[in-house]
């Protein structure tokens, strides 16, 4: 049996990636897992880099890891992840400037979804769906 290269593990990290949901976040934390192992096999590949920002940002809302993931990237050459990176230094500044409670916006789809269980409801201060007891 052959080990799994880089490219397995990416590819199985967006596999993960696209089976998450905002009431099911262990795809999210494994497609990260995946993206990890891809880099430890090869730290210089910019399209993990990026993909794993974007899922800890998006998905995660770990902003600091995003930040620090498009960095690596930007400065592998990847134009995308310069963007990224740029993008999100600015909204952070933007809502540091705004207001000193920052209120994540859900991803498109997520409010609906959440709303749509019975007993649940969209936090926009925490960027979470909450159980209301009900």
């Amino acid at each position: 049996m052959s080990r799994a290269s880089a490219w397995d593990w990416f590819q199985l990290g967006l596999n993960f990636e696209q089976n998450g949901s905002i009431l099911d976040h262990e795809p999210y934390r494994e497609a990260i897992n995946a993206f990890t192992q891809s880099l430890n096999i090869n730290a210089k590949h910019p399209k993990v880099w990026n993909e794993r920002g974007v899922v800890e940002q998006n998905d995660l809302g770990n902003d600091v890891a995003a930040l620090s993931d498009f960095q690596h990237a930007s400065q592998l050459g990847s134009l995308q992840a310069t963007k990224n990176y740029t993008k999100l230094k600015e909204g952070l500044a933007a809502n540091a400037a705004s207001s000193s409670q920052r209120v994540r916006a859900a991803p498109a789809g997520f409010v609906q979804e959440c709303n749509a269980r019975i007993g649940h409801r969209w936090d926009s201060m925490s960027g979470s769906c909450v159980d209301t007891g009900h």
